[in-house]
């Protein structure tokens, strides 16, 4: 009898020993992922997220100076966040959405009026189809989810933006688009500042006499900054033109 006493408690210590190991291993299991956020919530950049005190404006409403970059920043960053890539054309985003953009725009730059307000959103349809090139380039076409980077697209949005991109007359469309740009043989080489950037960096170089060159002499306006934003970096040399652009900077001495 005192076997099967000894036995039985032995037993029941087991019993009371798997039980706490099965207990641990429940709590130790791991937690449930928190759910995804939802989309309205963005980052802004260390690069665009500085208020701006007050952007300069050109005469014809476009942004010009020193803030001029993080402007053009701050104004992708807030128009991809806030417009859905789902949407065709800006033009049929709800009136009362991009009036709410405009204001967080307003707000940020510390703008005093509504003078620019329709050049500005110019500016964000600009920077809103050039992010759906984008997300169609590297992401789309490469069979890539953009939404790891992008974490204001959800997965369904992307899927019903790859749906909607992968139309016949869309991929007839988005071809004709590539097929048209390798035709470019010159592009500008200007950056994110554009030629409004540089204009006036031009014009200080064609007034200095070890910065002009013969490209800085051409005597029309137009056709020496066509000229200067088409340069390329010689690692040698510097900037300097192709031959093909130095025809046309030959041509257009000729003709002034």
């Amino acid at each position: 009898m005192g076997c099967l006493a000894d036995m039985d408690e032995y037993m029941d210590e087991q019993h009371m020993v798997e039980h706490d190991m099965n207990e641990q291993d429940m709590n130790e299991q791991p937690k449930p992922q928190p759910p995804r956020k939802k989309r309205g919530i963005y980052t802004i950049n260390k690069k665009n997220r500085k208020q701006l005190n007050g952007v300069t404006f050109d005469e014809y409403g476009l942004a010009i100076g020193d803030d001029q970059s993080p402007f053009g920043l701050y104004v992708a960053a807030v128009t991809r966040a806030k417009i859905s890539i789902l949407k065709d054309d800006l033009r049929k985003v709800k009136k009362s959405d991009k009036d709410q953009l405009w204001l967080e725009i307003k707000e940020h730059c510390r703008l005093k009026d509504d003078g620019c307000k329709k050049q500005v959103l110019k500016q964000c349809n600009h920077s809103w189809k050039s992010f759906k090139k984008h997300l169609r380039t590297d992401y789309m076409y490469k069979e890539r989810s953009p939404c790891d980077k992008w974490t204001f697209i959800e997965p369904g949005t992307w899927e019903e933006f790859v749906k909607m991109q992968s139309t016949p007359d869309k991929m007839a469309k988005h071809e004709k688009g590539r097929k048209w740009a390798k035709l470019k043989k010159n592009p500008p080489r200007v950056g994110p500042k554009g030629y409004r950037g540089n204009v006036d960096r031009w014009e200080k170089e064609r007034a200095s006499e070890e910065l002009c060159t013969d490209v800085h002499k051409i005597p029309d306006r137009r056709g020496r900054h066509y000229c200067l934003a088409r340069r390329v970096h010689d690692k040698a040399k510097g900037l300097m033109l192709s031959l093909e652009m130095q025809v046309i900077a030959d041509q257009l001495v000729r003709h002034c």
